[in-house]
């Protein structure tokens, strides 16, 4: 299980309270995919293919990706908009140290 340090959970706090607070106006323009150079994305440790490029800290064999995360709403067969970085679409194949199982 990947361990969550204050800092992270902080950033995940912080995110949560910029989706809550932030929100896309009807008719808005496509989302942008989310950018390596990211911020928020390089402190999550986001890969857009997790399994060719597995960062650190990531549970080897656990079958994680965004496709099946809580954050994750599909738009296409390959990306999908997330709760942690609103204003961009992910890679379903991708993955974050934000990942949280579907219930």
């Amino acid at each position: 299980m990947l361990m969550v340090n204050r800092r992270h959970f902080v950033q995940l706090g912080t995110a949560a309270a910029a989706v809550t607070l932030t929100g896309r106006a009807g008719g808005a323009a496509p989302l942008e995919p989310l950018p390596a150079d990211n911020p928020q994305a390089i402190a999550l440790n986001y890969v857009e293919d997790v399994a060719a490029n597995p960062p650190d800290g990531f549970p080897a064999g656990s079958g994680q990706d965004c496709s099946n995360c809580l954050h994750y709403k599909s738009l296409d067969d390959t990306w999908g908009s997330c709760a942690l970085f609103p204003t961009f679409k992910v890679r379903g194949a991708g993955w974050c140290a934000g990942w949280v199982k579907q219930s």
